[in-house]
C-alpha cells in the first residue's frame, strides 16, 4: 500500500482527488489541512476513510509529520487571487515557503518520495497578443500578479530540490460550483482560454502516480485539449446564460484591457498521451453548470438580472478605475493609458 499525501485536500480540485484515491484499493490517503472551520466541514464527509494531520504547511514541525512513510505528495495547496494580491506576505510564505518546507521536509525521508506540484498559466503572463503557450516558452509574469510570481518561485525550488519531481501548469480550471468573483473582471475579452474541468484535473493527477517513470523531472502544460477551447467572450456568454442573465448587459468598460493570463496551449496532448486524462470538452461543463443551477433561481436571476449586473459591475475594479484614468490601475488594466505614457 502507497501512502499518498495531499495538501489543499478541502479545495474543489482536492476533494476530486481524495474522491478518486479512494476507489483505488492500493492507497491509504492522508491530507494535510488547516484545522478552520471551512476544511473540517468539507473533509468531514470523509471521516474513518483518510488519516487527517490538522496542520499549517508554514510550521516545519507539522510538515514533517504529515510527509513521514509518503510515497508521493500531491501538493495543491495555495493562497489564490484574489488574497494572494491583498495579502502578499501570506502568499509568500504559503506558496514558497510552505513548498520548501515540504520539500525539505521530503528529502530528510528515506525513500524522497515522489512531488507532484499544481503551477499554473498564470506564469506566462498576458497571452493577448500571443495565445499559443508552449512549456518552453519563459515565465513573464503580468504586473503585479503576486500570485503568478510565488508559482515561479516555488517551481525553481522544486527543480533544485532532491526529490523526483513533476510540474503540471494548470490552465483555467472550471468547476460547475463555482460562484461569479469580481476578479474575472480583470480578464479581456478577447482572451483565448483554455478550459480543464475539475474532475479531468483530479484524473491527471491520480493517473500521474502510476506513471512516475515518464513524469519525473519535467513539465507539462496542463489543459482540457482543442474542445476545451473559447475566446472568453465566448465563455462568459454561455455561463451567464445557464444563470438566466443574458451577457451583453455587462458593460465591455467593467473589463479590463490587458494585463491578465492565459491562453491556448499548443501542447497540452504530450501530457494528455501519457495520463489519457482529457474527457470533459467544453460544452459538457456547460451542461453540468446548468444543471446546478435550480430552475427556481434561474427565473428569478432572469427576472431580476439587470439589478443583479449593475450591482456585479459595481465590484469590477476595471470599472472603477476608469474614473481615474491616471491612477496606477489604471495603468495596469488598460492599454490607452499604458500608450499615451509611452509617447
Amino acid at each position: 500500500m502507497k501512502r499518498i499525501l495531499v495538501t489543499g485536500a478541502s479545495g474543489e480540485i482536492g476533494l476530486k482527488v481524495i474522491e478518486m484515491l479512494l476507489n483505488k484499493t492500493d492507497y491509504l490517503i492522508r491530507v494535510l489541512s488547516l484545522p478552520d472551520r471551512f476544511s473540517k466541514r468539507r473533509l468531514k464527509r470523509f471521516s474513518g476513510q483518510l488519516e487527517f494531520v490538522w496542520g499549517d504547511i508554514t510550521q516545519k514541525e507539522q510538515i514533517q509529520k504529515a510527509v513521514e512513510d509518503c510515497q508521493a505528495v500531491i501538493h495543491l495547496a495555495a493562497i489564490l487571487p484574489p488574497l494572494a494580491d491583498e495579502k502578499p506576505q501570506l502568499a509568500q510564505r504559503v506558496n514558497v515557503e510552505g513548498t520548501k518546507n515540504l520539500l525539505e521536509a521530503l528529502e530528510k525521508e528515506k525513500n524522497k518520495g515522489f512531488f507532484l506540484y499544481a503551477s499554473s498559466v498564470a506564469i506566462y503572463g498576458d497571452r493577448l497578443e500571443r495565445p499559443w503557450i508552449r512549456v518552453s516558452d519563459p515565465p513573464i509574469p503580468s504586473e503585479s500578479d503576486i500570485y503568478a510570481q510565488t508559482k515561479i518561485d516555488a517551481e525553481e525550488l522544486i527543480r533544485k530540490s532532491e526529490v523526483d519531481w513533476t510540474i503540471f501548469r494548470l490552465s483555467a480550471i472550471m468547476s460547475e460550483n463555482r460562484k461569479l468573483d469580481p476578479l474575472f473582471f480583470h480578464m479581456p475579452l478577447d482572451t483565448e482560454i483554455e478550459v480543464t474541468s475539475t474532475r479531468d484535473t483530479a484524473y491527471a493527477m491520480v493517473q500521474a502516480l502510476q506513471h512516475r517513470e515518464k513524469l519525473t523531472h519535467r513539465i507539462f502544460n496542463l489543459g482540457g485539449g482543442p474542445c476545451c477551447r473559447a475566446t472568453y467572450r465566448e465563455f462568459l456568454r454561455e455561463n451567464f446564460a445557464r444563470m438566466g442573465i443574458d451577457f451583453s448587459l455587462v458593460p465591455e468598460k467593467a473589463f479590463a484591457e490587458r494585463n491578465f493570463h492565459c491562453g491556448y496551449y499548443a501542447d497540452s496532448g504530450e501530457l494528455d498521451s501519457i495520463l489519457h486524462f482529457q474527457r470533459d470538452c467544453i460544452r459538457d461543463l456547460y451542461s453540468r453548470m446548468e444543471q446546478k443551477v435550480p430552475p427556481p433561481q434561474r427565473f428569478f436571476s432572469h427576472m431580476f438580472q439587470r439589478i443583479i449586473v449593475s450591482e456585479l459591475v459595481k465590484r469590477s475594479a476595471p470599472w472603477k478605475a476608469r474614473k481615474e484614468l491616471a491612477s496606477a490601475a489604471a495603468k495596469r488594466f488598460f492599454r490607452s493609458v499604458v500608450k499615451k505614457d509611452s509617447e
